[in-house]
């Protein structure tokens, strides 16, 4: 019976070693991970010529997409606006031709009455 309990007490001690060493492994491969996402986060490359200038670069590059978008945003804006102007000169020009063949009319029924 001894024998049985000191079996069990190795194979349960055993069991416990190898679960160890296998949550050991997971625990440093997620520590490893940890720690190399933090000295990513804190570490930086220190400022020369070349990360300022790609860092200017990247500046310039956004204002000039702002730029664009204003332009295009105001052409299209313009387009409207000709597409206004253009129905509101027909519209002036049509009230204008109406008035001119009525006075011409008017005109012609005043000579004819007189003559």
């Amino acid at each position: 019976m001894k024998g049985n309990i000191h079996q069990l007490s190795a194979l349960f001690i055993i069991a416990l070693v190898i679960t160890g060493v296998y949550g050991l492994k997971n625990e440093k491969e997620a520590t490893r991970e940890y720690l190399l996402g933090q000295i990513g986060v804190q570490m930086r490359v220190k400022e020369n010529q070349y990360n300022t200038l790609a860092k200017e670069l990247g500046d310039w590059e956004k204002e000039l997409d702002t730029r664009e978008k204003t332009i295009e945003r105001n052409k299209n804006l313009q387009a409207q606006g000709d597409a206004e102007t253009t129905s509101a000169f027909l519209v002036l020009v049509i009230i204008t031709s109406l008035l001119g063949g009525l006075l011409v009319t008017n005109f012609y029924l005043d000579w004819k009455r007189k003559k």
